[in-house]
């Protein structure tokens, strides 16, 4: 079995697309904590969606019925507490929306490694991670205007989930970042 890791899909798509128009069971649940997603209703009424911006990155905006409600990924490294959003309605000044943001404390996961350079890259290996983490940063931080039809995402493979979002890792007893992503074990070339 081979292990398929991928991106956060909440987190990821919803830096992507603008506004959605959905059921309430269309959007996801509400999990206000750090690597969760919050929903903040943002305005009511007709009009177009009102632009959202959380730590300077745009939001998408779902409406349900004749509320907006922006659907907020929060980042896994987000402090608990009062935050808030910046909500402009065509040419308004922006008026700040609060929200709390709770604790959530993650499982954690002990891995002993063989290869040392799995736990401390050498410099070649730096320098690939420091390109892929670029590449990651200019992707997370892209916003579309594109309309999407659904928020629904699915799994690109069938299998057990072998590594879950927000696991602490530590390596060989070093601490690591947290997990990102979802791990799910498939057969080699799915």
């Amino acid at each position: 079995m081979r292990t398929k890791r991928f991106p956060s899909g909440i987190a990821a798509g919803l830096a992507l697309a603008a506004a959605v128009s959905a059921s309430q069971g269309d959007l996801p649940l509400t999990a206000p904590v750090p690597g969760g997603v919050a929903i903040v209703c943002v305005g009511r009424g007709p009009g177009p969606a009102p632009q959202v911006v959380f730590d300077g990155q745009r939001v998408l905006v779902a409406r349900v019925g004749d509320v907006w409600n922006a659907v907020v990924g929060l980042p896994l490294g987000l402090r608990p507490g009062a935050h808030e959003l910046s909500v402009l309605e065509g040419e308004e000044t922006a008026r700040a929306i609060p929200f709390k943001v709770g604790r959530r404390d993650y499982e954690t996961q002990h891995v002993t490694l063989a290869n040392r350079r799995q736990v401390e890259p050498e410099p070649e290996d730096l320098r690939r991670i420091a390109r892929e983490q670029e590449s990651l940063v200019r992707a997370f931080s892209t916003f579309s205007d594109t309309a999407l039809d659904t928020l629904t995402l699915d799994l690109p493979s069938g299998g057990r989930v072998s590594g879950g979002f927000g696991l602490r890792r530590f390596f060989n007893d070093e601490p690591r970042q947290p997990h990102s992503g979802l791990d799910i074990a498939a057969p080699e070339g799915t």
